[in-house]
């Protein structure tokens, strides 16, 4: 026999008992070793709340879906409004834009308590062309009433399938008006711009509504040479309502109209 090849008993004995003692005691193993073969006990218990939910909910859930839940309801607990998860599907999505086609009449509007007042109409379509203004309130749509009814809830009711009809109620100052149109599939331009006039003087107007969206740069650089070859004198940017987005667009959009120096700069933790 290979003397090299056996192993004293006492030896093995020693190993075991050792072992014992420290799967007892995995706090006292060194960093590296704990790692290994001790699992995080949070993670633990993670995992079993997941299997529990799976297991017992009434209908059935992927664990995909759990896991993507769980990771925003973490995001969630730090308060943070500007902090959010996003599922892969969805920041794919974000970073690859569908364009704004949707069978409506052509207008923008904001909620308030007494219905919808309208904000923007497009050039051309059915709001336009119906007459329909800036600054009417649509109080009503079909039979519905709009008071008190979220902007969705609102705006769910006037689009639909293209070339249906829909009937608004609108009070203009002091009038009432009833309107009818023919639904048609807007596309919604993401940059609005026009020439005003102030006194003498030609102003142009660009509606940046949000920095939310990759490439948007694009939209307002276009617009922005579409108002100086209109010979404007100068350009408002309007950014009311705008919520925000993508830092890098602001910047971008920004340097549209600042010549020199910095125009940001972030810092983390």
């Amino acid at each position: 026999m290979n003397p090299r090849s056996t192993v004293k008993p006492l030896t093995v004995a020693l190993v075991l008992c050792f072992g014992l003692w420290w799967g007892g005691h995995p706090a006292q193993m060194p960093g590296f070793l704990r790692s290994i073969f001790v699992a995080n006990p949070h993670d633990t218990v993670i995992s079993e709340a997941l299997s529990d939910i799976q297991r017992d909910y009434l209908h059935p859930i992927s664990r995909q879906g759990l896991i993507n839940g769980s990771i925003a309801g973490a995001i969630a607990s730090l308060g943070d409004p500007y902090a959010v998860y996003e599922t892969p599907a969805a920041y794919n999505a974000f970073n690859n834009p569908k364009p704004q086609t949707f069978a409506g009449i052509g207008i923008t509007v904001e909620a308030t308590s007494p219905g919808l007042v309208v904000e923007e109409v497009f050039p051309g379509e059915p709001a336009a062309r119906a007459g329909i203004r800036p600054g009417d309130l649509i109080t009503a749509v079909g039979r519905r009433r709009l008071a008190g009814l979220p902007s969705r809830v609102g705006t769910s009711l006037i689009v639909g399938r293209p070339g249906t009809p829909v009937t608004l109620t609108i009070a203009r100052g002091a009038r009432h008006l009833t309107v009818t149109l023919k639904r048609a599939t807007i596309d919604a331009p993401l940059v609005y711009d026009m020439v005003t006039s102030y006194g003498a003087v030609r102003i142009g107007v660009l509606d940046l509504p949000t920095f939310d969206v990759p490439g948007i740069h694009a939209d307002v650089a276009s617009a922005l040479q579409s108002l100086l070859a209109q010979h404007v004198r100068a350009i408002v940017l309007d950014l009311r309502n705008n919520p925000g987005g993508l830092v890098t667009e602001a910047q971008l959009v920004a340097s549209m109209f600042i010549a020199h120096g910095k125009i940001v700069t972030t810092r983390g933790r």
